[in-house]
């Protein structure tokens, strides 16, 4: 599957300060000038007028002599442990967050949900997905993760519903993911590619992953979607592991459109450990059509309306089934990236990953 792109960021083959302030020196002692000597008082004006003897005067001067010398003595070890201050303490590290991983994105793939993940190589044969989630409108969103029944959502009104969380990354191509691509509209779901550069750079889509939602292992899932014509542009439906890290849990490459007229998805399973397995089936993916995964314990199969298009146990010998949790995402890449194709003059103003539903069945 290397040579498709195609992962989320959770795309391709899916970043803290700290300071304190340092305190006064304990124990700092700053040297003084000019303290008076004792004795000085016995050569004064007064000690003179009382006509000590002079063997007195002599032993009253030794005696200031030595005080004097005390005095200097202490003011000396104090300057000296003056400058040997007490060592500051260490700084405390702030409570700022680390900034959230960027995304590579591959054609195909999702990237890091709520928990960035290290997005896929570039050109893997599934499309990573993106990093940072975030609904539509920019504020986290997560909803219940129901396990034990059927679940669906056929985006009607205006909004996402719970369990979906929208990407904000960018490619390393300078594309980027963003909350602004993803809407829902007239009964669906669209993700909204803009920009024909044809290095990528500038050029806006979207994706998202239903974290929130039913998460496996094992179940079926089904989308109903179908991807606009364009170069620049490359369509993914997948299951990507909550651990994120898709070489030791796997993945899982429901359908992946990466060529400019849509006639052909690819669709395969990574395995646990690096080895993996595929195929593509022809066909016109412009128009509406149900896309179902089959995930058990000993096996994987997947289907275009019914009709199977790849199961492991004939498909994929060698390859072990994943059985680690795993989530649906949906996104749309930002060529060139893997075998997505670069805009050119023919890529019309918008292309649109278009969703009606998204269906989850537990296992029977």
């Amino acid at each position: 599957m290397s040579e498709h792109g195609g992962r989320p960021e959770h795309g391709g083959t899916t970043a803290d300060r700290w300071g304190a302030d340092q305190a006064p020196p304990p124990g700092h002692v700053t040297p003084q000038r000019g303290l008076p000597l004792p004795g000085d008082g016995m050569q004064g004006k007064g000690a003179r007028g009382r006509g000590l003897p002079w063997s007195g005067r002599f032993r009253a001067q030794v005696v200031g002599a030595a005080a004097a010398v005390v005095v200097v003595l202490v003011v000396v070890i104090a300057w000296a442990a003056g400058r040997h201050e007490a060592p500051s303490a260490a700084p405390v590290p702030s409570d700022s967050t680390a900034p959230a991983a960027t995304g590579t994105g591959l054609a195909g793939t999702p990237e890091a949900t709520a928990t960035p993940s290290t997005a896929p190589a570039s050109g893997s044969a599934t499309n990573r997905p993106g990093t940072t989630t975030a609904t539509a409108n920019g504020t986290p969103r997560s909803g219940p993760t129901p396990t034990g029944g059927r679940v669906s959502d056929d985006f009607t009104g205006t909004a996402l519903g719970p369990g979906w969380s929208v990407y904000h990354s960018s490619h390393a191509n300078g594309g980027i993911w963003a909350i602004d691509q993803v809407q829902v509209r007239n009964g669906e779901l669209a993700i909204l590619g803009q920009g024909s550069d044809p290095t990528g750079r500038g050029n806006r889509s979207g994706g998202l992953c239903w974290c929130g939602g039913p998460v496996g292992p094992y179940g079926t899932w089904q989308v109903r979607a179908r991807f606009d014509a364009g170069a620049g542009y490359g369509q993914t439906i997948g299951m990507w592991p909550v651990s994120g890290d898709a070489r030791a849990d796997g993945h899982l490459a429901i359908a992946i459109a990466n060529g400019a007229d849509k006639k052909s998805v690819w669709h395969g399973l990574d395995g646990p450990g690096g080895k993996s397995a595929g195929g593509s089936v022809p066909g016109d993916f412009t128009v509406w059509h149900t896309y179902t995964l089959e995930w058990r314990t000993s096996y994987v199969r997947m289907l275009v309306d019914q009709q199977v298009v790849f199961d492991s146990r004939t498909d994929a010998p060698g390859v072990e089934v994943p059985h680690a949790a795993m989530y649906l995402y949906l996104q749309q890449d930002v060529g060139p990236m893997g075998d997505i194709p670069p805009a050119d003059a023919k890529t019309p103003p918008t292309v649109t990953e278009r969703v009606a539903w998204a269906k989850y069945f537990p296992p029977s």
